[in-house]
């Protein structure tokens, strides 16, 4: 009866949906959710692009990542890659508000490269990352050193299994330790970050608590 005001309803909820169902490893039905959704918020951006576009970048987003655990490997790197230019157009106008929608993007284009084999963009990717996520971090630490901590954790484990690196995989993993110590009683999530990182220190034969009782001193 009124599509014009209740369509971007049905497509949020379909990408809820579609969230839900890759949680529950419903893949299939997932997918066919998150694509009903891209199909809608297109046409709308197509009317209203300043207010639908930033959907059509996070469904496609959410897309990338159920592909990824697809293993549908190109079809990932081509939503990532579509989410990620829409985010930097959106960024160039509002930099405060989609440059975190543009390091997300990267991160996980990076650990899609990664799996790919295709180190060298996977890198590049997690630089770029991590050099927004420290600006947006020495504006608001609070928010923005966990993504901070979670992509020096990536490079820490890239640097570990893709091109072996000691020196530079313990000091990415040190300094993950470093910035998440404040965090791990406030934000739960961030546990994960810390136990990875002491994971590899482990695995590289490092003696984390020496390490860093000397840096206390």
């Amino acid at each position: 009866a009124n599509p014009q005001t209740y369509l971007p309803y049905v497509a949020t909820t379909l990408n809820n949906l579609g969230t839900l169902q890759k949680n529950k490893n419903e893949f299939e039905v997932a997918l066919k959710s998150y694509k009903e959704a891209l199909e809608i918020f297109r046409k709308l951006a197509q009317v209203n692009p300043q207010t639908y576009l930033p959907d059509v970048a996070t469904t496609l987003n959410n897309l990338g990542i159920l592909q990824s655990k697809k293993n549908e490997f190109e079809d990932a790197l081509k939503s990532y890659k579509e989410a990620l230019e829409i985010y930097r157009k959106l960024a160039q106008a509002n930099p405060q508000t989609y440059l975190p929608y543009v390091a997300t993007t990267l991160n996980n284009l990076g650990i899609l490269q990664r799996n790919k084999n295709e180190f060298e963009d996977a890198l590049k990717s997690y630089k770029e990352a991590l050099e927004i996520f420290r600006k947006l971090a020495q504006a608001n630490p609070q928010t923005y050193l966990p993504n901070v901590a979670m992509t020096l954790m990536n490079l820490s484990i890239f640097y570990q299994k893709c091109q072996p690196d000691k020196d530079a995989s313990v000091q990415y993993a040190m300094e993950t330790l470093k910035i998440l110590t404040p965090f791990l009683g406030k934000a739960p999530y961030t546990q994960r970050y810390a136990q990875s990182a002491r994971q590899v220190l482990q695995d590289w034969g490092v003696d984390i608590e020496k390490i860093l009782a000397e840096e206390d001193k």
